[in-house]
C-alpha cells in the first residue's frame, strides 16, 4: 500500500528546543571531526584509525545518526502533530473500513459493552427491537396548520408504518401510508425515523421522545413547518449517525449503503491495514511504541482526541475547507484541516445551547481554559461504556483530580454540599434550543448563575468557529452565509458576510467566486450575480470555476444558483446552460433535474425535457414534483389522459400540492367538468388565497 513519510516525528524529544540541541550537537561534532582531519581526502577515505580524538568524535557522530535513522524507520508518522496530521497508515485514502465484525474478533470485551452505548445504538433498521416507542391506537399527532394527522403503527408482519390522513366531518378524505425503513437515535433521548425510496433517504414526520414517553413532530417540523415526507437526509446530517454511509457521487441524498450504528472505526480510523497486519502476525509492542496501523485516541494530544469527539458533538454551521468533504476527516487529524464549525457566540444573560454542543460548551468552561486546554472528553467519558452504566462517582472522580479536599474542593460548607455530586451542581440538566422534550447535562462546567447574572442582557458577539478560533476571512464569510441560509434570516448576517468577502481575494479563486455567487443569491440580487458571472466570462465560469464533481457539491450548487438568477431575469438560454452544468455535476439531484426539465420545455426542447423528467421519475417514484412537470409536458403534447393520471398521482402523495390542483382543474375544465374544476380551484385558493392564476380560472368558469 502506498505510504509516504513526510517529516521526522521525534516522539521522545518532546520540544523544538530539545530537538534543536541534538541537531546542534551533531553538527558541532561533525565540524570538530572535519577540523581534526588532515585533508578532505581523509574524510572520504574515512582514514580515522591513526587519530584517537578524531576517532572518538567520528564514532559519536555515527552513533547519533544511526539512532535517528533507526528511530524514524520504526516510528515514521508523517507530519508533526503541530500540523494536525500524524500520518497513521490508515490515514491513506486507499485504506478501507473493515467493519465492527472484524474488530470484535480480538476486542470482544469492548464490543460487548460498546454496542449498548448511545453511539453503538445510534442507527438501525426499523424493528421492534430497535424502537423505543410505545405505540397504540391512540398514538396520533395532529398538524393543525395543514390539517393532517399522523398515526405510526406496527403492521402484522412487524414492519413500521405511518399513516398520514385528513378528516372531514368524521370521514377520511385523504390517506397515505408510508413504510418506515430506519430508526435514528439510541432511544436514550429520542427515536426519529426515515424512509428509503430507491436509495433516496428522507425523514418521516414523527419522533418518539423517550424521556417523557411522548410522540410529537421532529425538530423543524413543528409550528407549521411540517415538510411531511420531503426533508432530504444529506451527508452532513447522516454522517454523524452511522459509519459514513456511501453516498452516490453527484447526489444530495442517494446512498448505496447505510451502515447500522457508529462503530469502532469512527474513533480509531479505517481498520483494513490493522486487520491485515494482525492476521499476518505483525504485532506491535504498544507498551513501547504506538501501532501506526490504527489510531489509539489515548496516545493523541488533547486537541486531537477532542477533535474526534467534536466531529459529531460540535453541531453548528459547517464550512468545509477547499476541496474537502465529510469523508475526509479521520481520527488523528485536526478537524480544522477539513472543516470549521460555527456557532453564534453570546455574552451575558441566561445561557442556552443546542443538543450536540458538548465540545463547544466544554471549551467555554473555566476548567478547560485553566487546564491550558488540556481537558479531554475521555477524561470523564469511557467511549466503550454507556454513560448510563457509568457510576456518578466515576465522573466526580475526574473533578477531584484537580479539586482536592482542603485546597479548592468546594466553596460550599459541608452541610450544604449534600451528596458531593459535582456534576449535579456544576453541569446542570437543561432543555436544549433545538430538540423539544429533551434535557441533557450542560457541558459548560460552571458555578450556578446568580439572579443578577441571569438578569443581564444577552449580547450577540458574532459567529465563532469553536474548533478553529482564527478562521480566515473567506471561511468567516462562508460561515455567515451558511448560518443565514440554514438557521436564521437576519440580514445582519449577510452584511457580515459581505464585510469578510471584501478582503482582497484572487479574481481567479473559484472558491471565493462561489462564495460571491451564494452571497448575491441569498441577497436576491440576481442582477449583481449575473453581472459578476458575465464580467468574469460565461465560458470561464462554466468550464473553470464550476467544474469539480465531489461529495461537497459546491460547484454544482453554484451553477444551479447562477441558473436560477438568469431564470428569474427570463434569460432562458443562459439559465439553460447553467442548469445543464448543475445536472452534469450532480446528475442524481432530482431538484436540479426537474428545474432543467422545465427550462428545456420553456426553450421548446421537448424531447430532451421528457428524457430528463422520465429519468427523475424512474429514480424516485415518490418525488411528486416530477409528476407535475411531466404532466405539463404531456398537456403540451395534447396527451390529456396521461397528464391527468400524473396529476392525480401527485394528489395521492400530497393533497395540497398547489400546482397539481390548478393543473388538474384545467384538465377538468377542458373535459367540461366545471363543477369538479371549481372544487379543485377552491381547494387551491384555500392554500394560496392571493394566487392570480386561481382567481382568473375561477372567473373564467363563471
Amino acid at each position: 500500500m502506498p505510504y509516504k513519510c513526510n517529516k521526522i516525528p521525534l516522539r521522545y524529544l518532546r520540544s523544538d528546543f530539545h530537538r534543536s540541541i541534538i541537531f546542534i550537537f551533531i553538527m558541532f561534532a561533525n565540524a570538530i571531526y572535519v577540523y581534526l582531519c588532515k585533508s578532505i581526502e581523509d574524510i572520504f577515505a574515512m582514514n580515522i584509525e591513526y587519530h584517537p580524538v578524531r576517532n572518538l568524535f567520528f564514532r559519536l557522530t555515527i552513533m547519533f545518526i544511526l539512532l535517528l535513522v533507526a528511530y524514524n524507520l520504526t516510528d515514521c508518522a508523517g507530519k508533526a502533530e503541530k500540523s494536525g496530521n500524524l500520518t497513521y497508515l490508515n490515514h491513506n485514502d486507499t485504506v478501507k473500513y473493515a467493519g465492527i465484525g472484524k474488530c470484535k474478533i480480538c476486542h470482544y470485551d469492548h464490543y460487548q459493552t460498546y454496542i449498548h452505548t448511545g453511539m453503538g445504538m445510534s442507527f438501525d433498521s426499523a424493528t421492534r427491537q430497535k424502537s423505543a416507542a410505545v405505540l397504540g391506537a391512540d398514538s396520533v399527532i395532529y398538524d393543525r396548520r395543514h390539517d393532517l394527522y399522523y398515526h405510526p403503527y406496527w403492521s402484522a408482519d412487524s414492519t413500521l408504518h405511518v399513516r398520514e390522513y385528513r378528516l372531514k366531518d368524521g370521514d377520511t378524505v385523504y390517506s397515505r401510508e408510508q413504510y418506515v425503513s430506519h430508526i435514528v437515535g439510541s432511544g436514550q433521548h429520542t427515536n426519529s425515523h426515515m424512509y428509503n425510496s430507491n436509495g433516496y433517504f428522507y425523514q418521516i414526520p414523527f419522533t418518539y421522545y423517550t424521556q417523557l414517553g411522548m410522540l410529537d413532530f421532529p425538530p423543524g417540523f413543528e409550528n407549521g413547518e411540517n415538510s411531511r415526507f420531503s426533508r432530504i437526509i444529506g451527508l452532513e446530517c447522516i454522517s454523524c449517525h452511522n459509519d459514513l454511509p456511501q453516498m452516490v457521487l453527484g447526489s444530495e441524498n442517494k446512498y448505496t449503503s447505510m451502515p447500522h450504528g457508529i462503530t469502532c472505526e469512527r474513533c480509531h480510523g479505517p481498520g483494513e491495514v490493522h486487520v491485515q497486519r494482525m492476521q499476518a502476525g505483525k504485532q506491535v509492542d504498544t507498551s513501547r511504541m504506538p501501532d501506526y496501523s490504527i489510531v489509539n485516541p489515548k496516545r493523541l494530544s488533547p486537541k486531537l482526541v477532542n477533535d474526534i469527539c467534536a466531529r459529531c458533538h460540535l453541531q453548528g454551521t459547517t464550512v468545509l475547507k477547499r476541496g474537502k468533504n465529510y469523508y475526509d476527516f479521520k481520527p488523528g487529524m485536526l478537524m480544522s484541516d477539513v472543516m470549521d464549525i460555527f456557532q453564534p457566540w453570546y455574552e451575558g444573560g441566561k445561557d442556552s445551547f443546542i443538543m450536540a454542543s458538548h465540545y463547544e460548551r466544554m471549551t467555554l468552561s473555566r476548567c478547560y481554559l485553566e487546564s491550558g486546554k488540556k481537558l479531554r472528553c475521555i477524561d470523564c467519558h469511557n467511549p466503550h461504556i454507556s454513560h448510563t452504566q457509568t457510576p456518578d462517582s466515576q465522573f466526580n472522580k475526574s473533578c477531584l483530580n484537580c479539586h482536592r479536599e482542603g485546597e479548592n474542593y468546594c466553596s460550599l460548607p459541608r452541610q450544604k454540599r449534600g451528596d458531593d455530586d459535582c456534576v449535579k451542581c456544576h453541569m446542570r440538566m437543561s432543555a436544549t434550543e433545538d430538540i423539544p422534550h429533551v434535557r441533557i447535562h450542560d457541558h459548560k462546567i460552571s458555578i450556578p448563575p446568580t439572579a443578577k447574572t441571569l438578569s443581564q442582557k444577552r449580547v450577540f458577539k458574532g459567529l465563532k468557529a469553536f474548533n478553529e478560533w482564527n478562521a480566515d476571512s473567506l471561511t468567516m464569510a462562508m460561515g455567515y452565509l451558511r448560518e443565514y441560509e440554514s438557521y436564521t434570516y437576519e440580514k445582519s448576517y449577510l452584511d457580515s458576510a459581505f464585510a469578510y468577502l471584501q478582503v482582497k481575494t484572487d479574481p481567479d479563486d473559484d472558491y471565493a467566486f462561489n462564495a460571491w455567487v451564494n452571497y448575491y443569491f441569498l441577497r436576491q440580487d440576481y442582477a449583481a450575480l449575473t453581472h459578476k458571472v458575465e464580467e468574469t466570462g460565461i465560458e470561464k465560469v462554466l468550464n473553470t470555476f464550476f467544474n469539480e464533481q465531489n461529495y461537497n457539491n459546491a460547484d454544482a450548487w453554484a451553477a444551479y444558483r447562477t441558473g436560477q438568477a438568469f431564470d428569474y431575469q427570463h434569460r432562458n438560454l443562459l439559465a439553460l446552460k447553467f442548469y445543464q452544468k448543475a445536472v452534469k455535476l450532480m446528475p442524481y439531484s432530482l431538484k436540479f433535474r426537474n428545474k432543467l426539465g422545465m427550462m428545456l420545455i420553456k426553450t421548446n426542447r421537448l424531447t430532451e425535457a421528457k428524457k430528463t423528467l422520465e429519468f427523475a421519475m424512474r429514480e424516485d417514484s415518490l418525488f411528486e414534483q416530477t409528476y407535475v412537470n411531466l404532466g405539463y409536458l404531456y398537456m403540451l403534447e395534447h396527451q390529456k389522459e396521461k397528464a391527468k393520471k400524473l396529476y392525480e398521482r401527485v394528489l395521492q402523495l400530497n393533497p395540497d400540492h398547489l400546482q397539481a390542483l390548478i393543473n388538474l382543474a384545467g384538465v377538468a375544465y377542458l373535459e367540461g367538468q366545471k363543477g369538479k374544476a371549481k372544487t379543485l380551484l377552491l381547494r387551491a385558493r384555500k392554500i394560496s388565497p392571493a394566487n392570480m392564476q386561481i382567481k382568473q380560472m375561477l372567473q373564467q368558469i363563471k
